[in-house]
């Protein structure tokens, strides 16, 4: 009885040692956690895992980020339809007022203007410099962009706070071609 009791506490011991008693050390990390390691991974399936398990989509990083901003800097285009189809904020704001629309425009991805366009970003949001995603699509002189925007609406004659407009940056950055669209979409400088 003693040398089975001896054994059977060994064996308990073993377990406990050996971690076959715990649960998985991912099993540690929040949702929320699980979420940003996904689209820091570009994991498609874990993020979706995340998502249905309770992570929050309009969750922010550590550095109040939010999560739809740090997928659109990536560029990651289904990563961000995954997010906006679980129901996250397409207009959802960094401390410097840029949200997804401004940084895929300042970025120049144009799938991914449509997809936030698609899923009702606001094309007006200015960041903290009175900017739209229309300035900024227009200072880079991505004509694409600049079409999509007008066609949602963009206000084509909203000027930052520095008095310029997207029709004004694109003619001092000498971008005719975009200058051209904003003219023939009613702009005036």
């Amino acid at each position: 009885m003693e040398k089975t009791l001896k054994l059977s506490l060994a064996a308990l011991a073993m377990i406990v040692f050996c971690g076959l008693g715990v649960a998985p050390a991912e099993a540690q990390y929040s949702e929320n956690y699980k979420l940003m390691k996904a689209i820091k991974d570009g994991d498609y399936y874990s993020a979706r895992a995340a998502i249905l398990s309770g992570a929050q989509v309009n969750a922010r990083d550590d550095h109040d980020v939010p999560y739809v901003c740090i997928v659109a800097d990536k560029g990651d285009t289904d990563m961000l339809n995954i997010m906006l189809d679980q129901g996250a904020n397409p207009d959802l704001a960094r401390r410097d007022g840029e949200n997804p629309l401004m940084i895929a425009a300042a970025k120049g991805n144009s799938a991914m203007v449509g997809v936030l366009l698609a899923h009702k970003a606001d094309p007006n949001e200015q960041d903290k410099n009175g900017e739209t995603a229309l300035i900024k699509a227009a200072r880079l002189g991505n004509r694409d962009i600049v079409e999509k925007l007008i066609a949602a609406k963009a206000d084509i004659d909203h000027q930052d706070y520095t008095g310029k407009s997207a029709l004004g940056y694109a003619m001092d950055n000498r971008r005719q071609r975009v200058a051209q669209v904003l003219k023939k979409a009613g702009a005036t400088d």
